[in-house]
């Protein structure tokens, strides 16, 4: 289901209010619309970072962000209107933003200041589609998955480096995987020498539509970037996915799938531990199909690399990685959205008559006085070049290939019916008395 849709539908079931406009960042197309309010305390799939100060949220929702004291309250609207943006994520200094916004007609990285103001677009693809963006240590440059827009590339990533100032197509950190399939989700070491990423480990020829998520999947890779050297650093049964490096680079949270569970887990350096944290979060998309270049909505320490700040069961969490406790981050967003009219034309599913734009398998009689012919697996018969043609018998089967005697007097066909297959019959060049 489109975005736009289920907003709609969640405006609906809200409750939305409908009148005049009112004066917030949407763009007059000239299209029927309608303007809706609500208040929501409660969100789906929402990504949070927090500043590095510590002080200051930013997450989605609904297809905009907003920022939010770290200890909850009322949200503000950041990036809002038409574009759908998601995964906003704090510049190394705290001053700026970046995310993803189909501004441009696609998904593409976007910077602007913490206040939403001077957005700038930082990629520019117009067929494949950027996700997953995060900051380099200096932010000078950020990194992203590239999504491929051809058939035979459906399921590959690869994941890029694109420079601040320049940005254009960037340059190749990470190809797609040798069997097809993708990697997502980086994040940069502190001092720039590691990329930790997710890696789609199975080929989709094993697994395109469903997998079980409790294998092993996905794994959390680390790359060397001076010498190229990569290795498998977390995977196992329900896999390792979206890696998020602490402050103080001691250690590293990331999502696994614990029999029904998502589970954010904690990877110790020094030990190489893993420990299970918290265990009440949303079902992660592992399992899914139809990805969306993250496999957990993307979450962020606080500076004290002791708290994690996560999305899950609709709330903001604040969740202790060494007592595992959570609690709460109490938000109130104040949504306004203008959901679009869209066109909508009846059609009839079984109307009484109906034109036939292709006919097959013309016979001729050898006069040339009639034709057969098959129009929706059924023998039609049309006399003259002004009659209307009809059917050549009452058969409820699939009648095929017409062929007329010599004298013209009969017709040869075929007929299908599941159950007993095809058989030749001979009828009259009327369709009377058909037989086997």
């Amino acid at each position: 289901m489109p975005n736009r849709m289920r907003l709609a539908l969640l405006a609906a079931m809200l409750g939305f209010t409908a009148g005049p406009l009112h004066a917030w960042d949407v763009r007059d197309t000239g299209q029927p619309a309608t303007d809706a309010e609500f208040t929501v305390t409660e969100g789906t799939w929402m990504s949070v970072d927090v500043s590095p100060d510590g002080r200051t949220l930013v997450f989605d929702l609904l297809g905009d962000i907003y920022s939010l004291p770290a200890t909850g309250g009322d949200a503000k609207l950041i990036h809002g209107g038409a574009p759908m943006q998601r995964g906003p994520r704090f510049s190394p200094d705290g001053n700026q933003l970046l995310y993803i916004s189909d501004e441009s007609g696609g998904d593409n990285a976007w910077v602007s200041t913490v206040d939403g103001m001077n957005a700038r677009q930082v990629t520019h693809e117009t067929v494949n589609a950027i996700t997953g963006p995060t900051w380099s240590p200096t932010g000078d440059a950020i990194v992203a998955a590239r999504l491929f827009s051809s058939d035979e590339k459906l399921h590959a990533a690869e994941l890029r480096l694109f420079d601040m100032k320049s940005g254009g197509s960037g340059r190749p950190l990470v190809d797609a995987p040798a069997n097809g399939e993708n990697v997502h989700e980086p994040q940069l070491s502190r001092d720039g020498r590691y990329l930790y990423y997710t890696e789609k480990l199975t080929a989709p020829s094993k697994a395109v539509v469903f997998i079980d998520a409790n294998h092993i999947h996905y794994a959390i890779m680390r790359r060397d970037l001076r010498t190229g050297e990569t290795e498998e650093l977390i995977k196992g049964f329900g896999s390792a996915t979206t890696p998020q490096l602490s402050p103080d680079g001691r250690s590293l949270a990331f999502i696994r799938r614990v029999k029904t569970k998502t589970v954010l887990f904690l990877y110790d350096f020094a030990s190489g531990e893993q420990r299970p944290i918290f265990d009440d979060l949303d079902r992660d998309a592992q399992a899914d199909y139809t990805w969306q270049g993250i496999y957990y909505p993307q979450y962020g320490w606080f500076n004290d690399s002791r708290h994690v700040a996560i999305w899950g069961k609709g709330k903001l969490l604040k969740v202790d990685m060494q007592t595992a406790t959570a609690t709460q981050i109490p938000f109130r967003v104040q949504a306004k959205h203008r959901i679009t009219t869209p066109p909508r034309f009846t059609h009839d599913l079984a109307p009484k008559t109906f034109p036939v734009k292709a006919i097959r398998q013309l016979a001729y009689s050898p006069n040339s006085e009639a034709v057969v012919f098959n129009a929706l697996g059924r023998l039609w018969r049309k006399a003259t070049p002004s009659a209307t043609p009809v059917r050549l018998t009452r058969s409820s089967a699939l009648e095929f290939e017409p062929a007329f005697s010599p004298d013209g007097r009969r017709i040869a066909y075929v007929e299908w019916t599941d159950e007993a297959g095809g058989v030749l019959k001979v009828a009259s060049a009327d369709g009377s008395g058909s037989k086997t």
